[in-house]
């Protein structure tokens, strides 16, 4: 599968000489209800194309230093805790490169792969944002599913899941134990005479240097309408950027991934919104990264 160049920078720069990098992880095996998240990362990057890649809120233009973005992973789907080993193992060179990963999944359930790379990489965290908390066991007869990669995840590495607003009872009450649940959703969004929880609850109990895993269905249906995301009270798109941006400024963010995305035929509005959002997570890395943006050098 072909995907061409994230956000389309010219000139077009080789991993070698580039700050950050993207990687399509086309990955979909158990979103049942929702289907067709292999070919997000393809739609991502096509929207890409629209996005104006001068964010003016940061005012950074993150393709400046050099953008790379890599050929689609190739998963295999036989082995189910072996299958997102490659992506891993790409996540950990790019890091250990010094490079910013970006990833574009695929299901949610790349988190399982990404954090098998984060382990070791050493002392690092996963900042989860998230539609539905993802902490059970087995789903449908799956270790390896949407709804369980927070806890897939917290066997390599110390993760903290927030923004959910869907949750079983056993996935809340492991959560709540390992103190894994950070703030859900209705804590999260700005709603009138309600005071959001702070930031600092995302990262509660993390260490320094943390990764980012964004579920795009942490969005309100409003702000992402699409298949497999129709449960109201979801994040506006202002409280999620809002958070991105303290988020960076409370910790190190090595890397990020955004998942979840399931296209819809006609519908261009959630990639728009996904590849929006991959924009703002490179501009808040270019931010963390290089104090004094270059077109100003």
């Amino acid at each position: 599968m072909h995907v061409g160049q994230f956000l389309a920078p010219e000139p077009a720069v080789d991993r070698e000489r580039a700050w950050a990098v993207v990687l399509p992880a086309p990955f979909d095996r158990s979103a049942g209800g929702a289907p067709g998240a292999r070919v997000a990362p393809a739609e991502i990057v096509a929207a890409s194309t629209q996005v104006e890649t001068y964010d003016l809120e940061l005012g950074r233009d993150p393709t400046d230093r050099g953008l790379a973005t890599l050929p689609p992973l190739e998963l295999s789907y036989a082995d189910e805790d072996e299958a997102l080993e490659p992506l891993g193992r790409a996540l950990e060179v790019e890091a250990r490169a010094g490079r910013f990963p970006l990833v574009l999944g695929g299901e949610s359930t790349v988190l399982a792969g990404t954090a098998r790379g984060l382990a070791r990489l050493g002392d690092v965290g996963v900042v989860r944002l998230e539609g539905t908390l993802g902490g059970d066991d087995v789903w449908h007869g799956l270790r390896a599913a949407p709804r369980t990669a927070v806890r897939r995840c917290a066997e390599h590495v110390p993760v903290r899941s927030s923004g959910w607003r869907l949750a079983s009872a056993t996935a809340r009450e492991w959560a709540t134990t390992r103190d894994t649940a950070g703030p859900a959703a209705r804590r999260l969004a700005a709603r009138p005479q309600v005071e959001p929880a702070p930031a600092d609850e995302l990262v509660r109990g993390l260490p320094e240097i943390v990764y980012l895993s964004l579920d795009l269905a942490v969005l309100d249906p409003a702000a992402l309408p699409m298949p497999g995301n129709l449960e109201p009270g979801g994040l506006s798109y202002a409280d999620l950027t809002r958070l991105l941006d303290e988020l960076f400024r409370l910790r190190r963010v090595v890397g990020a991934e955004l998942t979840g995305l399931t296209p819809h035929p006609g519908n261009v509005l959630p990639a728009f919104v996904a590849a929006r959002l991959g924009l703002r997570v490179l501009a808040l890395a270019h931010r963390q990264r290089f104090p004094t943006p270059s077109c100003w050098e």
